[in-house]
């Protein structure tokens, strides 16, 4: 975990016009394992994901993250699903993190929801 207790996983590239994008409000970390979650990744492919996509939000899930920042249409037009999967997990387009953010404050905090045995 980040030493702000905050974890995304940014997906889509974002122009540097962006200024939310390395500022203090946001802590990207980087993806620390790749720990395999049969069931999940199970779950993820029959909502309809691509192996590979399933992968990525997976490991994001897996790994703690928070936000999982995207403007795949295959991840926000299953959000409700996905997110329900992922325990926690918000799928959110780079539009929705800037007016959470902008709307929240400087800090997304979070916290495990995984339970490790």
């Amino acid at each position: 975990m980040c030493d702000t207790g905050a974890s995304i996983l940014v997906r889509a590239s974002i122009s540097s016009s962006n200024s939310w994008i390395g500022s203090p409000t946001v802590a990207v970390c980087p993806i620390v394992s790749e720990i395999v979650d049969e069931a999940l990744f199970k779950g993820l492919t029959t909502a309809g994901l691509k192996d590979a996509d399933a992968r990525h939000l997976m490991y994001a899930a897996r790994n703690d993250c928070d936000r999982f920042v995207t403007t795949d249409p295959h991840f926000t037009s299953r959000r409700p699903e996905l997110e329900a999967l992922c325990q926690g997990l918000k799928i959110v387009t780079p539009s929705d993190l800037d007016a959470e953010l902008r709307a929240t404050g400087p800090r997304i905090t979070g916290q495990s929801r995984w339970n490790e045995g």
